[in-house]
């Protein structure tokens, strides 16, 4: 569906902003792959490790993670701490994860997630925004911070224990 919503952005904008792909070929993807042959603005890149996912981020004028499930969202994470602007889906771990700092959509509906990448695109005021709400956003997804509140939740539990 992002490669449809894509597909559906005026020409000039896509010429000005090719969509990069970054992931793993994954299972039963051979398909996919091939049509990306015949999208022009469309690059696969394939796996990029973390010393170079940081710089992509860091380029990127947002970051598009429409998922269907997740149970934490990681990715948004990364690029919000990155100070790179997300549209991601209207999962409930991703909802939780972004705490209001990210663009959200649903999955299957290809003209909204069409439109919002358009207004992401057109709008520099917005991303602008929503960089400096991600950056904020993650400041408190800290590995430590989620040690805490793991304790504070066992302690809970395990008062009457």
């Amino acid at each position: 569906n992002l490669l449809l919503a894509y597909s559906f952005l005026p020409g000039k904008l896509r010429e000005r902003y090719p969509l990069l792909l970054i992931g793993s070929g994954g299972w039963g993807n051979d398909a996919l792959h091939d049509s990306l042959r015949d999208m022009p603005f469309v690059r696969w890149l394939g796996y990029v490790p973390d010393t170079e996912l940081a710089a992509l981020y860091n380029l990127a004028e947002f970051m598009a993670y429409p998922s269907w499930y997740e149970g934490f969202g990681l990715p948004v994470a990364e690029a919000m701490a990155c100070g790179c602007p997300v549209m991601t889906s209207n999962d409930p771990a991703i909802l939780e994860t972004s705490g209001g700092a990210a663009r959200h959509v649903t999955p299957d509906d290809v003209d909204g997630m069409r439109d919002c990448m358009r207004e992401m695109l057109e709008d520099e005021a917005l991303r602008k925004r929503m960089s400096e709400a991600g950056i904020a956003r993650t400041a408190s997804l800290t590995w430590l911070n989620s040690a805490k509140q793991h304790f504070c939740l066992f302690r809970e539990v395990c008062v009457g224990c």
